[in-house]
């Protein structure tokens, strides 16, 4: 009786230790998104130190980085939704990318192309961004 006892009760252990470690990889996936890019010059030469802003179009809450040597940037751990993708340099027009969707998972690439200011003007580009994720397999 005793020994059933027992058996019973490691039996409930491993049970409850499956269910905790399946909710901890449950829990571990997350509804978010990576958005990249490269930022150029209109003679395609890459953008350092550009300032790109991503902007959610539902919350307004927006946040900014800086392109890398490369002309690169890079947003990780974004929540889903829908975005505008703004960049500044000092000497070139603002570039304006909206309607940007970012799905569960997606690896988004948005490449922007920076044009010679002659006065202070701003580039909105209205097209939504491609759903192909170039940077991955998906």
């Amino acid at each position: 009786m005793k020994t059933n006892i027992n058996r019973n009760f490691a039996t409930l252990l491993c049970l409850i230790a499956a269910i905790f470690s399946f909710a901890a990889t449950a829990s571990a996936q997350s509804e978010t998104a990576t958005l990249l890019g490269t930022v150029r010059d209109a003679n395609l030469a890459v953008m350092a130190g550009a300032n790109v802003t991503l902007k959610n179009a539902a919350t307004g809450l927006s946040v900014t980085t800086t392109t890398d040597t490369g002309g690169d940037y890079q947003f990780v751990n974004v929540k889903i939704g829908t975005y505008q993708v703004t960049v500044e340099s000092a000497g070139f027009n603002r570039t304006v990318a909206e309607n940007i969707s970012l799905t569960v998972n997606a690896r988004q690439r948005v490449d922007l192309t920076l044009q010679v200011a002659t006065a202070a003007e701003t580039v909105t580009i209205t097209g939504a961004a491609q759903l192909l994720e170039s940077d991955s397999s998906n």
